[in-house]
């Protein structure tokens, strides 16, 4: 009976710990079954997520978008652009290149030169005093900018314009950020518009100037300069002084002049490559020495009157079809220096440029040697 107890026992025992086996596979079953309906659930969420991600995107980019134009707006109205220390209308080129190196390259355009910097997405336009004048920026994030976001964000332009620049049409918005800076979007036109680059521009700095006051010293030194040389009965860059020069000194060293006319008070000899004619009277003696050089034809009348004064003498002459308007200084007791202004100084042309110089020896004129 022991025996029969023990092996029941066993039996009932073994069948109990199975129905408790069977149990726990049909929970676990249940709870795998669950956690893949839960899955699925989250790949439904996910792709809801992914949908609404999709539709909400053009809010994120609004979002980004503004940020990005207030933070562009706001580097302009200190003249730069964001993440650069250097300012349009202050700084020079020399600190962009200690900065940041050589330009991979530089054009001449518009109002001065603009060195390209390709890696960093920027170009710095200079103008002839070497202040940086225009500051331009293509980089990812400012071209992901549409013209909605930027009207959205900054209103309607100051200044709309439709621009054809190396056979591709553009479009500028301008936006006047306060009364030293602009700032200009550009977009391309085409099938569809795409923002090409932003500038932050300083006119005042795009007028030169620094350069016209460069240009104003030079202007001046060259003035005096011409003005010294006068009383010795020179011009610049010219050795031949009149009085003291035979024109036999001039052909020695220069050889043959290109033409040489009777005019007036002798004979002149014109030496076309070195910009320089002599009056020479009849004892070969040279009383009037002229240069047209480049430098001293870009004078004109208000600087010559700016750096020396009132002339003692102003004439109005024909010579030929033209009349000229000439300012006669007496430097000396022996010398006269006079512009010769081309066209005359008139309401249609108030400020003319000078066409030469002469410096003169009145008393040499009079052909003394020739006496």
């Amino acid at each position: 009976m022991i025996t029969y107890d023990r092996k029941y026992k066993r039996i009932f025992l073994g069948m109990a710990l199975g129905a408790l086996v069977f149990l726990g596979a049909c929970q676990d079953r249940s709870s795998v079954d669950e956690s893949q309906a839960n899955l699925a659930t989250d790949t439904s969420v996910g792709s809801q997520t992914s949908s609404s991600s999709s539709t909400s995107q053009p809010k994120s980019e609004t979002v980004t978008a503004k940020e990005t134009i207030t933070k562009i707006e706001e580097a302009a109205k200190k003249g730069q652009i964001p993440g650069y220390s250097f300012t349009a209308g202050a700084s020079l080129i020399d600190q962009v290149e200690k900065e940041w190196g050589k330009a991979d390259r530089s054009n001449a355009a518009g109002q001065g030169i603009y060195f390209i910097y390709s890696s960093r997405h920027s170009v710095v336009g200079v103008n002839k005093g070497d202040q940086i004048f225009d500051l331009r920026s293509n980089a990812p994030e400012v071209l992901q900018l549409t013209e909605p976001d930027v009207t959205k964000v900054l209103g309607e332009p100051n200044l709309t314009q439709t621009l054809h620049v190396n056979g591709e049409k553009q479009m500028l918005l301008q936006y006047n950020v306060n009364d030293k800076y602009q700032l200009k979007f550009i977009f391309l036109v085409g099938d569809e518009t795409k923002l090409d680059h932003i500038s932050v521009y300083a006119p005042q700095a795009a007028k030169n100037l620094m350069a016209e006051e460069a240009n104003s010293s030079n202007t001046k030194r060259l003035l005096t300069n011409i003005f010294e040389s006068a009383k010795q009965g020179k011009v610049p860059n010219i050795p031949f002084a009149a009085k003291n020069a035979l024109i036999d000194d001039v052909q020695k060293a220069w050889g043959t002049a290109d033409s040489d006319s009777y005019v007036g008070k002798g004979v002149y000899y014109v030496y076309g490559g070195k910009h320089a004619t002599f009056g020479v009277n009849k004892g070969s003696q040279i009383f009037d020495v002229r240069t047209d050089a480049s430098d001293i034809r870009a004078l004109t009348y208000s600087d010559v009157e700016a750096a020396l004064g009132k002339a003692g003498s102003v004439q109005t002459v024909t010579a030929g079809k033209e009349k000229q308007t000439l300012l006669i200084y007496d430097v000396n007791k022996t010398f006269q220096l006079k512009f010769i202004f081309v066209p005359e100084k008139s309401a249609a042309h108030p400020n003319p440029h000078v066409d030469h110089i002469s410096v003169y020896s009145p008393e040499d004129a009079k052909n003394l040697m020739a006496e």
